[in-house]
């Protein structure tokens, strides 16, 4: 969704006789202009340039967590789940594996985010990718869950993600880094005005970071020499003597 249309297809990979969705429009990406092991690569050196930029403050390099949390509405794979039950020759109900999730509300939810069913009553959890929306109660996982949960016992359904907004930064850089080597390029002058406005959104995000507008959350502060990094509300640098004022603590551009 970053990456500027230049770099996107206007037909997704469907069979001939299919219909493309008009949402998909300069939304997919075209595989024969940029592989999955580019985008990957260049997300690599996004994220280090977060890393490397932030190290003073934080202890990186940084880590998802939890970043909302729902109530299973629902059970999951126990004979009670869904309307159909089917006996064995025991006599005692066939449970079947599904990747169907309902819960309290699924609105804030989004196709492709990191999920972790937790029960804690019993300490089992697992690890699922969303892969559908269906409505705003109910979502799909890519893979099938294979334990048991009850909604009874207050299963909690927790998002994952790396704190925001180090997901916007990282896609900006990333997108921009991408759109410079495969459009500017092959255009004069060799500058493309999409990936700077991106570079600058980023870089500005990255600066309220500094100046302590924006807190990282679940981020591990680092400490003063002498001092608990949480005592100041504004995240002091490590310095011998002093220290930066806040509107001097912006990144360094190259001439």
């Amino acid at each position: 969704m970053v990456i500027a249309q230049a770099l996107t297809s206007s037909r997704p990979n469907l069979s001939p006789t299919s219909r493309v969705k008009i949402d998909t429009i300069g939304n997919t990406r075209d595989g024969n202009l940029v592989s999955e092991a580019t985008v990957e690569m260049y997300i690599t050196y996004a994220d280090s340039q977060i890393d490397g930029v932030l190290t003073q403050m934080y202890f990186t390099p940084f880590k998802k967590c939890a970043h909302g949390e729902w109530f299973l509405d629902e059970d999951i794979n126990t004979a009670t789940a869904g309307t159909d039950v089917v006996l064995g020759t025991d006599g005692l109900p066939i449970v079947t594996t599904t990747n169907r999730v309902v819960v309290t509300d699924s609105c804030n939810l989004v196709a492709g985010e990191q999920i972790l069913i937790h029960d804690d009553s019993t300490g089992a959890e697992e690890l699922h990718i969303i892969s559908l929306i269906i409505d705003q109660n109910t979502f799909d996982t890519v893979d099938d869950i294979e334990g048991s949960f009850t909604a009874e016992n207050g299963v909690r359904v927790i998002r994952l993600k790396f704190p925001p907004p180090l997901n916007q930064i990282s896609a900006r850089y990333a997108a921009s880094f991408i759109y410079d080597k495969y459009f500017a390029a092959q255009a004069q002058p060799n500058v493309s005005d999409y990936g700077k406005e991106m570079r600058a959104v980023a870089s500005g995000q990255l600066n309220d970071i500094l100046n302590g507008k924006t807190e990282i959350k679940c981020g591990k502060r680092k400490g003063d020499m002498m001092g608990n990094p949480w005592i100041s509300s504004i995240h002091s640098v490590q310095q011998p003597y002093g220290g930066f004022a806040t509107t001097d603590r912006d990144m360094s551009k190259p001439k």
